[in-house]
């Protein structure tokens, strides 16, 4: 939730400015920016889950944390690091093609267990990509900031995969 948040600030409050941008996102204070995209997205959250029925629900709440991750290792792989140093940059040193083969074999045989989660499978994937591509040309890659807010907005993504689903099925 945290890099949710700083992601929201700097982008919202950086004006464009790819150094106020990462100076905003580096910053352990939280602006109003931040605050209001995170009450919106825990509101958002718990609307789309309320709305889900029982069976759904659960499948949800698996595939949402599964695939949410997921999209880290796929971000950390397809794009740069934007910082010379920071958090993130563990990951992004320490992760490569063998380790997104794993992850993206564990979730993509994880998704067969229903037409949504495929479905939801490939919303995080494209999901992914627009975002990293975003913030790639914003900043000139993603920070541990960013992997944070990939994993939220994934989750909602695959929420409302289900929800939508579940009222055509």
């Amino acid at each position: 939730m945290d890099g949710f948040m700083d992601t929201c600030d700097g982008l919202l409050g950086g004006k464009g400015n790819k150094d106020r941008i990462l100076a905003i996102m580096k910053d352990s204070n939280v602006g109003a920016h931040g605050v209001t995209c995170a009450i919106s997205l825990f509101l958002l959250k718990f609307a789309l889950l309320y709305s889900l029925s029982g069976k759904l629900k659960i499948l949800a709440l698996i595939a949402m944390p599964l695939f949410a991750r997921w999209a880290v290792s796929l971000a950390i792989v397809f794009f740069s690091y934007a910082r010379k140093e920071g958090t993130g940059k563990v990951f992004s040193d320490h992760s490569g093609v063998k380790e997104f083969v794993i992850a993206t074999t564990i979730a993509f045989l994880a998704s067969f267990w229903s037409l949504f989660s495929i479905v939801a499978f490939a919303g995080v994937f494209v999901t992914t990509l627009i975002i990293g591509r975003y913030f790639s040309s914003k900043i000139g890659g993603l920070t541990g900031d960013i992997y944070g807010a990939l994993v939220e907005v994934n989750e909602i993504i695959v929420l409302m995969v289900f929800l939508v689903g579940g009222r055509w099925w």
